[in-house]
């Protein structure tokens, strides 16, 4: 980071709500004009997609919508216009860090620390970019000192639209609106297209990143070094108790015979058989991280639609079952085990020449490995979802209320019928979801529905995890 930002004073900028807001750490359009017509890689990016950015004279900063979820940084949207007040078509997503933001669950960071947090963001981001797969283009990373604070600023491109997961929830409101109009056909044909059009995304990650990365010899990304660590204590033990907490804070624990920290030592016990499969480091494959539905969106690309993915902030070496975990043990899908399965195997197997995962490792055991880290995963979100609710449930809005939906590459069948916005399910209604659908697996499990794919072991282990989650009423 050698570049210097050479501000200006914004003391008194309108923020398009009537009130004055302190800009002044933000910079003018001078910056831009450096870095996107100065930098011969940009040039040649903007130059690729027709976008002329020496028409710009006046640039006005807003925040995105759902900006600086659980976030350490603040989020702005970058808009620029021409002479005659027209917005260009490239807007700039500018993230802005320093010392001072509220921090949640440092832990669960890679890189505690700022400036390694984004340069390691800036390198990842430049990677996906040199290597084609489908994510923002990146701009800029410098650092300044505003006030005696030293400021990070990563400059990036900024896609308008609607993510995954506002796509999937105004699809189960649609249904909800059209009962008895026929269109349950449509809800599972588009959540089906945005489901297997975001494995699809995932799976270039893994697989043309992981072979990207074993060709250049360098720059090897996040590795857990201690496993236990890593996925035991600090997700499984820290979210399992929150989960207590909450359930005593709800005065649903005091049938607790043993004291809290006896039940999380069992149940960290229990966890760990779960994640046998990371263990083995040749399957570990190079991902973005937190595949998660508010990482995904459609973009079109030569006419077609297809799934882009954004954030680099917790890019890792990991097994691919733990990714595609993420995004299809989402509440806000509620898939069935059996639907998880046909997608795992489906994107496992049937993929093009070039991206097949099994150029890049043995997909022997796929089925086994999903149902055991998929378990692990479900564990982790329902504390997650608890945490949500001790920590920042009232600050965050993303996950209670209602937020404005407006259609991206979605066409709805019924105009009238189109949602004008979707909810995020409360704690409540998220953690009842996933529960079910926790109960579910271990009970295909123990009936002997996964008996060809699981050990003798495994099936032990998940019936003595089935055992306590009931023994304690969690389920």
């Amino acid at each position: 980071m050698t570049q210097v930002l050479h501000s200006q004073k914004w003391n008194h900028v309108d923020s398009g709500n009537g009130k004055t807001t302190d800009l002044s750490y933000l910079p003018d359009l001078s910056y831009y004009r450096r870095i996107l017509l100065t930098d011969e890689r940009n040039r040649t990016a903007l130059a690729k997609r027709s976008l002329d950015f020496d028409i710009a004279v006046s640039v006005e900063y807003r925040d995105p919508p759902l900006s600086g979820l659980l976030s350490r940084t603040r989020l702005h949207r970058v808009t620029f216009r021409d002479s005659e007040s027209r917005n260009l078509p490239l807007e700039v997503l500018l993230k802005v860090a320093h010392s001072g933001f509220d921090v949640v669950d440092t832990a669960r960071r890679h890189h505690p620390e700022l400036n390694e947090a984004m340069i390691y963001q800036y390198d990842q981001m430049r990677f996906w970019n040199s290597i084609g797969l489908p994510a923002p283009l990146v701009f800029d990373l410098i650092e300044e000192e505003h006030k005696g604070v030293p400021h990070y600023y990563l400059a990036m491109e900024f896609w308008d639209g609607v993510t995954h997961d506002l796509n999937a929830l105004a699809l189960s409101q649609y249904a909800k609106d059209t009962v008895g109009k026929n269109q349950e056909d449509f809800v599972e044909s588009e959540k089906d297209q945005i489901v297997r059009s975001s494995l699809e995304t995932i799976r270039l990650f893994h697989v043309i990143g992981t072979k990207e990365l074993r060709s250049r010899g360098h720059g090897l990304p996040f590795v857990p070094e201690n496993l236990e660590q890593y996925f035991i204590e600090d997700r499984g033990r820290r979210y399992f108790d929150r989960y207590l907490r909450l359930r005593l804070e709800q005065g649903l624990g005091s049938n607790y015979s043993e004291d809290l920290n006896t039940i999380l030592g069992i149940f960290c016990g229990l966890l760990k058989p779960l994640i046998e499969p990371f263990h083995d480091k040749r399957a570990l494959l190079y991902s973005q991280g937190d595949e998660y539905l508010h990482h995904l969106q459609y973009r079109q690309t030569n006419g077609n639609r297809i799934t882009g993915m954004f954030d680099s902030d917790h890019v890792m070496m990991t097994r691919p079952e733990y990714s595609l975990a993420k995004l299809l043990t989402s509440h806000l899908l509620n898939l069935s085990l059996d639907q998880e399965l046909a997608y795992v195997e489906n994107v496992f197997l049937d993929a093009p020449q070039g991206e097949r995962y099994s150029e890049v490792i043995k997909t022997g055991n796929i089925i086994r490995d999903y149902v055991l880290v998929s378990l692990a995963t479900r564990l982790f979100d329902i504390g997650k979802r608890a945490s949500d609710a001790l920590v920042n449930d009232q600050r965050n809005a993303r996950f209670v209320t209602g937020v404005v939906f407006r259609p991206h590459k979605i066409t709805f069948p019924l105009k009238e019928y189109t949602p004008v916005s979707a909810r995020y399910p409360t704690v409540s209604e998220s953690l009842t979801t996933q529960t079910k659908a926790l109960q579910e697996r271990l009970n295909k499990v123990e009936q002997g529905r996964l008996d060809n794919a699981l050990f003798p072991k495994d099936k032990e282990v998940i019936k003595e995890l089935h055992y306590f989650l009931d023994r304690y009423s969690f389920l």
